[in-house]
This record gives C-alpha cells, sequence and structure tokens, in this order.
C-alpha cells in the first residue's frame, strides 16, 4: 500500500458520510500540508550540507553551540540551588552570630558582677577616676 493509495481510501471512507466535500477538503488539506512539510525538511537540509561545504567548521561551530546549550542549562538549575544554599547559610551564620554575641554579653557581664580576687569591684569608687580638684580664686579676682 502507497501513501497515494492510504490517502484515496481516507477520502473514499470519508466520501460515504453526510460531509463529503468537508472530508475531501480535509484530506487534500492534510496531504498538501504533508508535502509542504516534507519540501521544507527537505530544503532545510540541503542548505545545512550546502553551508557545511562552504564552511569545514561549520559541525564544531554547531557542536559547540549545542554544548554551550546544554552547560548554560544546567548552569541555571545550579545557580537556583545554590542561590538556597546560600540562602541557608546566611541564616545559619545570622544564627551563629547572634549567638556569640548572646554568649559575650553574658561573659562581660559575669566579668562585672564577679571581681577577681584582690581586685576591687566594678562599682568600687577606688576605681573611679580621681575628681577634678576645686580651684581656687586666682590675685584680682574677688
Amino acid at each position: 500500500m502507497t501513501e497515494d493509495d492510504l490517502w484515496e481510501r481516507v477520502a473514499r471512507d470519508a466520501s460515504a458520510k453526510p460531509y463529503k466535500a468537508l472530508a475531501l477538503d480535509l484530506a487534500g488539506k492534510a496531504y498538501t500540508r504533508h508535502d509542504k512539510a516534507v519540501e521544507r525538511g527537505l530544503a532545510t537540509h540541503n542548505r545545512i550540507e550546502k553551508a557545511a561545504q562552504d564552511r569545514p567548521t561549520l559541525r564544531v561551530e554547531i557542536k559547540a553551540a549545542y554544548e554551550e546549550g546544554c552547560v548554560r542549562q544546567a548552569f541555571t538549575r545550579q545557580r537556583d540551588m545554590l542561590l538556597d544554599l546560600a540562602g541557608v547559610i546566611d541564616d545559619r551564620l545570622k544564627r551563629a552570630l547572634e549567638a556569640i554575641a548572646d554568649h559575650a554579653k553574658a561573659i562581660a557581664a559575669a566579668i562585672r558582677a564577679k571581681p577577681e580576687a584582690g581586685a576591687p569591684a566594678v562599682d568600687d569608687p577606688r576605681n573611679q577616676p580621681p575628681a577634678p580638684a576645686p580651684t581656687l580664686p586666682g590675685p584680682g579676682i574677688s
């Protein structure tokens, strides 16, 4: 059975229906579009072959462009995953920084609360800087 036989059978089977004219038009348009698609495919193939003969490096260029596209797609997926990972790392670093700051505050409070043996307490007046000496009026000042 050839392709022409198939299309004749489609037309014959469709002619038994009340929409015979519509079926014939549909079959004719499908056949025409099929032929045009085949012609376009062959023309594209011929253009590629001619370009390959004119430019011997075309095969390498096409392969490089294809691989570049594949790498770009893979990088896009990896970039999204890396951005998610960076967000998680950022959150964990913020929590660690808060914990370190809280710990440093607690240590500072403990140091202020417990003076070393023999050292005066922080609130001890002996730890305060001396007050400035009162000034006396000089000569000629009343």
